[in-house]
């Protein structure tokens, strides 16, 4: 067993190896989400053993119902041990402001 000490401002993650976690960069000004919801991507890689990693996001308008219509996208992320990867998986939905978003 192994214990890990945490502080008080601090929460314990455990990630899946393998994952590829996309993070909203927040700006810590931010009374809601609403108001960094457009900021840019910072993109966290963890590989497994044989040194690859895969993850998706899904992004929408956030505000309306409109999803249920196709608008909204469904973003793939792939690293096999040197590059990483970005596909639109689905190539019929039609939210596309996804696509001005920088990633770190």
């Amino acid at each position: 067993m192994q214990w890990i000490v945490v502080g008080d401002l601090e929460y314990p993650v455990f990630i899946k190896a393998g994952s590829i976690i996309p993070f909203l960069q927040v700006k810590e000004s931010a009374m809601s989400l609403m108001q960094t919801i457009d900021a840019n991507l910072r993109i966290e890689v963890f590989p497994n053993s044989n040194s690859v990693a895969k993850g998706a996001l899904y992004l929408d308008d956030y505000q309306t119902h409109e999803y249920r219509n196709g608008a909204y996208s469904i973003v793939e992320y792939n690293y096999d041990g040197t590059v990483l990867s970005v596909t639109k998986v689905c190539q019929t939905c039609g939210y596309y402001k996804a696509s001005n978003k920088i990633i770190n």
